[in-house]
């Protein structure tokens, strides 16, 4: 059996886990921009996402993009998105597609990958606030 390092625990791997990243305070209007870089603290094989606003957007969809080291993991034409008016991505009328390279990648974050959350449409006449970004998946080694 194999391993990982967690928190100063030997964890099993395919050991469930979330990784929950706040990306922005919640009362500020989001921006098309990167808004957080963060380092993978442990290697994770993704099973999906889930995004949310403590304000939802209006006007227009919210769409967001994940990069692992300044690739994103999405197609070109299918991101993460929160519909117009709603406060989260469960259910969008768009569901996101990983892209071919992350799927022959084996959908994997390795320990200490770079992680961009960039914010690539807000709404239109309320832009969101307070996103948050759930990755679930595995611990790999």
């Amino acid at each position: 059996m194999t391993t990982t390092r967690l928190a100063g625990r030997q964890l099993p791997d395919g050991v469930g886990s979330f990784l929950i990243q706040a990306s922005s305070d919640d009362t500020t209007s989001l921006t098309v921009a990167t808004i957080r870089t963060i380092h993978a603290p442990y290697s994770l094989r993704l099973v999906s996402f889930r995004a949310s606003v403590v304000v939802a957007p209006v006007g227009a969809d919210l769409v967001i993009d994940i990069k692992v080291n300044n690739t994103s993991i999405f197609t070109s034409f299918s991101k993460l998105v929160i519909d117009d008016g709603t406060y989260t991505s469960t259910g969008s009328s768009l569901p996101y597609a990983f892209s071919a390279a992350f799927i022959a990648a084996g959908y994997k974050i390795a320990d200490d990958d770079k992680v961009q959350i960039e914010v690539t449409q807000i709404g239109s006449s309320v832009a969101g606030a307070g996103l948050q970004i759930a990755f679930k998946g595995w611990l790999t080694s």
